[in-house]
């Protein structure tokens, strides 16, 4: 880098906004002459509330004097949150994971959910505008009650004269008109009310917080905690208990509309005939009384079906996802009768729910006709005697009937909200499982805090050794394990492992069965981390794991393939030489209108995949080889500088494993599969690991690490290559790379 070197930054908004999660940032960085490092400040904003894991991105642009990576021009930010879900109060049970969440009163934690819900955004305006709303029907009772009353006092009380001058206009009959009226206009109002309500959509508004708050969770779970839920569980938890839980937030709101409805029938009957208030008083007291003891008594272990529901989705998902199992095993028979014993015990627990579910019903309708027959039983004197009007005596039935009502929906939003206290336990569970957040954190500075040192390092041997600099001194980077150890529960695996690899070079990984090849190609694509020490990679390279068995998208060929290159360009030639390359004709037929849609058009963005509906019928169609041929093309495709294939040769006869391990090599002297070749020099080496199945395949690599039983592992170059295994340091950014021929 010589001269002056200018470029713009900004950050743009992800699952993170800015004001919300960050302060917008944006700004000029100047490099000097001889200057090749600064940094942006983004200040982050603290939230109180919590949140998942959100991401924001600082993207670079407007290069003068320099080219921006094709990679590295965007940078993604995460901004960790480590606080419990969903609040802190219970944090010390909530660290002990189901067991401590179950022990939690159930209202003590829908107390601490329900404030979550009320800090969401969007939330809080749309409560009171929905508490609002819901006057409206309690204003409308009152009016109906007041036009009852007159209707009978006054309007057909044509035996009192007096009443003549109650009328609001000149005659019965057109009062009696203007009365229809009162009973209908206020419709317009609650109708109105209504459709707000909808169209704010206050449960959507949390189902939607909830379901992608716990998607990016379990997107960074820790892989310990992913092998703790199944996906039936994760899948059942995203599409019906967050709907529940945003119920939960919404049945509240329900029942503090009811409890207004109770104060305004209470005050106007004490207003008008306060003799009634100790029926009305009576009736919650009764409401509470059947709560405390019968109900609870008989609604015990009730909610065991849901236990039995999980018991009925799993052997459901277990048969679609594995069929070919069972079928092969000829065990079609025994997964009917499992499922008819889960099933049939499922029958049972929801019988016994739906029969305390009727009892609950019933008892409140009770109530109404029997607190309205005492009433009359009671009170008819006064009517008789002139103390009580007969259109207070009305209204006041009208009361009963209604207060009755309202205590019988009262109690049942009660039984839903208890209810809705296991959706909320369950992804209480879920929300605060271990993610590998802060793991990635540690990791993260110290490939950024090794890299410095190493490119410092190499400026510094630049300097003091003079001669020709090396045109990129980030390639000069080794890839380095520093004093590694990994256990499992099982034994100790490696300890003490000390390598430097060179970048651009093909490594084959061997050794004994047993000795860990798997566990260490976990190691280098860090799915899982050392217990001491660490694997150095820089910084700035991509590390992509290959599995060995074929893991495709239940989408079309095309997406399969180009599934790696995210939103930019992809150049179909590219993509067809490398099929033709690996010989995959079938696949080619699949996405020979794709290849011709995009020359036309171009790519559709990534988002537009998941619009379309499912396809995989394709797949039927393609033999095993050919499945396992498109995983590694999309490796291909996607272009890492680092690849981490695990028996990646496994899969195919001899003569394939030697055009396949040969294409692996001209990856990694090419830097790239079908490029072109004036720009291999500005793209970054790379490199590729990859567990052997026969010895004559380390021919062809540059270094075999050999795995030995002592849980050490030995570097020594390959039988092909004279190169020595060498030690190197560090890096910085060059020129766009990995510009595809057009």
């Amino acid at each position: 880098m010589t001269g002056t070197v200018k470029v713009r930054y900004r950050t743009e908004d992800g699952s993170a906004k800015a004001g919300r999660s960050y302060k917008h940032t944006e700004g000029e960085l100047v490099f000097e002459p001889g200057m090749f490092r600064q940094s942006i400040e983004i200040e982050t904003v603290a939230n109180p509330l919590w949140s998942p894991t959100l991401e924001y991105k600082v993207q670079l642009y407007d290069p003068e004097g320099c080219t921006l990576g094709l990679y590295l021009q965007t940078a993604r930010v995460k901004v960790i949150d480590r606080n419990p879900f969903p609040t802190s109060k219970y944090a010390e049970q909530l660290k002990k994971g189901k067991e401590g969440v179950m022990k939690i009163r159930g209202i003590g934690l829908l107390w601490e959910y329900w404030k979550l819900c009320y800090g969401v955004t969007g939330v809080r305006w749309r409560t009171f505008l929905i508490l609002f709303l819901d006057q409206f029907r309690n204003g409308y009772a009152v009016v109906k009650l007041v036009l009852n009353m007159y209707i009978v006092d006054v309007l057909f009380n044509t035996a009192d004269p007096s009443t003549e001058a109650k009328l609001w206009l000149p005659d019965r009959l057109s009062t009696a008109v203007l009365l229809g009226c009162f009973y209908v206009l206020p419709m317009i109002a609650i109708h109105i009310g209504a459709v707000i309500k909808n169209q704010i959509d206050l449960p959507g508004q949390l189902r939607l917080f909830l379901q992608s708050c716990l998607f990016r969770k379990y997107l960074n779970y820790s892989e310990e905690a992913r092998a703790t839920v199944a996906p039936s569980d994760m899948q059942t938890a995203i599409t019906r208990d967050s709907g529940n839980a945003a119920n939960a937030y919404v049945k509240v709101l329900d029942l503090i509309a009811i409890v207004f409805e109770l104060i305004v029938f209470s005050y106007f009957t004490l207003d008008r005939n306060p003799t009634a208030i100790i029926f009305i008083l009576a009736m919650p007291a009764c409401m509470a009384l059947y709560f405390a003891v019968v109900s609870s008594l008989c609604r015990a272990g009730v909610n065991d079906w849901k236990a039995k529901e999980v018991l009925v989705l799993r052997i459901v998902a277990e048969v679609c996802e594995r069929y070919r199992l069972i079928a092969d095993y000829f065990q079609r028979p025994q997964m009917n009768e499992a499922f008819a014993a889960t099933a049939g015990a499922l029958r049972k627990a929801q019988s016994r729910k739906a029969l305390a579910n009727l009892n609950d019903d019933m008892f409140p309708q009770w109530l109404g006709p029997g607190f309205t027959g005492l009433y009359i039983a009671m009170d008819a004197n006064n009517v008789l005697t002139g103390q009580v009007t007969l259109g207070t005596f009305l209204a006041t039935i009208s009361i009963l009937g209604s207060i009755s009502g309202q205590f019988a929906r009262a109690y049942n939003v009660v039984l839903d909200i208890y209810e809705l206290t296991a959706p909320v336990k369950k992804l209480t569970v879920f929300f605060n499982k271990s993610t590998d957040l802060l793991t990635w954190k540690e990791v993260n500075r110290q490939r950024r805090d090794n890299t410095r040192k190493a490119r410092d390092a190499l400026f510094k041997k630049e300097e003091e050794e003079g001669g020709e600099p090396a045109l990129y001194k980030t390639d000069l980077i080794e890839l380095r394990l520093e004093n590694m150890a990994y256990s499992n529960v099982a034994k100790t695996l490696f300890h003490d492992v000390n390598l430097t690899i060179p970048q651009g070079k093909l490594v084959a990984v061997t050794g004994p069965h047993g000795s860990g090849k798997s566990t260490l190609m976990r190691l280098l694509s860090h799915i899982i981390f050392p217990n001491s020490g660490c694997i150095f990679f820089p910084s700035h390279l991509r590390i992509l794991h290959l599995a060995q068995e074929p893991l495709l998208l239940n989408a079309s060929a095309w997406v399969n393939l180009v599934f790696g290159v995210g939103d930019r360009k992809v150049v179909p030639r590219r993509i067809r030489t490398i099929l033709e390359m690996m010989g995959m004709t079938a696949t080619l037929r699949l996405i020979k209108d794709d290849l011709e849609r995009v020359e036309r058009e171009g790519r559709r963005k990534a988002g537009d995949t998941w619009s379309q509906p499912a396809n995989s019928g394709w797949m039927e169609g393609l033999t095993y080889t050919e499945k396992v041929k498109m995983c590694l093309a999309r490796a291909l495709i996607m272009n890492p500088e680092v690849m981490v294939l695990q028996r990646p040769l496994h899969h195919y006869d001899a003569d394939t494993a030697i055009t396949m391990e040969k294409l692996l090599r001209k990856h990694v002297e090419e830097r790239g599969l079908v490029l072109p070749e004036e720009q291999r020099i500005h793209r970054r080496p790379r490199t590729a690991f990859f567990t052997l199945e026969s010895a004559e395949q380390a021919k062809g690599a540059d270094i075999i690490l050999y795995i030995q039983e002592d849980g050490t592992i030995l570097a020594q170059n390959s039988p092909s290559t004279d190169e020595p295994v060498t030690e190197s340091t560090p890096a910085e950014d060059k020129p766009a790379e990995d510009q595809p021929v057009e």
